[in-house]
Formats: C-alpha cells, sequence, structure tokens
C-alpha cells in the first residue's frame, strides 16, 4: 500500500464548516486551517503518529490527501494492516464530517 493517498469527494459545507466538523469528529487530530498562494483555504490535520491529512478545495469538488510518515531510509512506519485501519477510520469518521459524497480514489 503506498505511503501517500488522496480521494475526491463532494460537499455541500464550505471549507471553514467542515474544519469545525472534523475538530469535533476527531479531536484526537491538530487540526488547523491554513491559506497558500498556490491552495489557497486549506484544512491540515496531523495525528500523533505523524500522519498528515490535508482537505483541499478543487475546481470540482475536494481532495482529502493522506500521507502517511517514512523512516529516514524512505521505509514505511506503519504496516499494511495498520495503513487499512487507519483508512477505515477515514471511512467511517473523517469524510462523514466532511460531508462526503461521491468519494473516489485519486490516482
Amino acid at each position: 500500500m503506498k505511503d501517500i493517498l488522496a480521494k475526491s469527494f463532494d460537499s455541500a459545507k464550505a471549507i471553514r464548516a467542515m474544519f469545525e466538523s472534523l475538530r469535533e469528529a476527531a479531536p484526537e487530530v491538530s487540526w488547523s486551517k491554513r491559506d497558500s498562494e498556490q491552495e489557497g483555504l486549506y484544512i491540515k490535520g496531523v495525528t500523533d503518529r505523524g500522519v498528515r491529512l490535508k482537505v483541499l478545495e478543487r475546481e470540482q469538488g475536494y481532495s482529502l490527501e493522506i500521507y502517511f510518515p517514512r523512516t529516514h531510509d524512505g521505509g514505511s512506519t506503519f504496516s499494511a494492516a495498520e495503513k487499512a485501519s487507519f483508512l477505515d477510520r477515514i471511512e467511517k469518521t473523517i469524510l462523514p464530517a466532511a460531508g462526503a459524497e461521491n468519494v473516489a480514489d485519486e490516482d
């Protein structure tokens, strides 16, 4: 399983409303709102094990990017089972909190 994954989705929620919903649904994740010239307003989340999450608004819908941490020599710090468990949590908690519909894996 890859260490960088992305899911596209539609949502009726604006990015600011998503931020509040994500903070309530997953308080163990350190959530923040960021703004950049390239990506505009987006949401960044970091878990205690170093998994980084990013919710970005796209031309059509949104994207959730998931970055699993790597070791200094390029190896994965998460087993395939741990990644699968985390992705299950994404499907059951994070995406519903974002109001996600029409979720699809990005290549």
